[in-house]
C-alpha cells in the first residue's frame, strides 16, 4: 500500500534507516574534538601595532570562526536534521 507521494511503507522504513546512518556518520566523521579558541587571538589583535598585524590577525580569526561554523553545522546540525528526517520517514512508514 502506498501513500500519497507514492512511496510505500517499506520505502519510508529503508528511507528512515538510511537518515539515521548518515546522521551517525556526520556525528563521527565531524562531531569530534573542540572548537578553535579565539581569545588569544582577539587579544593579540586588539594590541596589534601595524596594520599588517591586525589584517593577518583579522584573517585568523575570520579562518577559526568558519572552521567553527562548519564543525558546528557537520557535526551537530546536520545530523539533528537527518536524525529528524528518519523520524518523520519512520512515522510515515507506520
Amino acid at each position: 500500500m502506498s501513500n500519497d507521494n507514492g512511496k510505500t511503507k517499506e520505502d519510508w522504513k529503508e528511507r528512515s534507516v538510511e537518515l539515521n546512518d548518515h546522521a551517525t556518520k556526520a556525528r563521527d566523521t565531524f562531531g569530534k574534538g573542540s572548537y578553535h579558541s579565539l581569545e588569544n587571538d582577539v587579544e593579540d589583535f586588539k594590541y596589534a601595532d601595524t596594520a599588517k598585524d591586525k589584517a593577518l590577525l583579522g584573517g585568523k580569526i575570520a579562518g577559526k570562526s568558519l572552521l567553527n561554523v562548519g564543525k558546528f553545522t557537520f557535526g551537530k546540525a546536520l545530523p539533528a536534521m537527518f536524525e529528524q528526517a528518519s523520524k518523520k520517514a519512520k512515522d510515515l512508514s507506520k
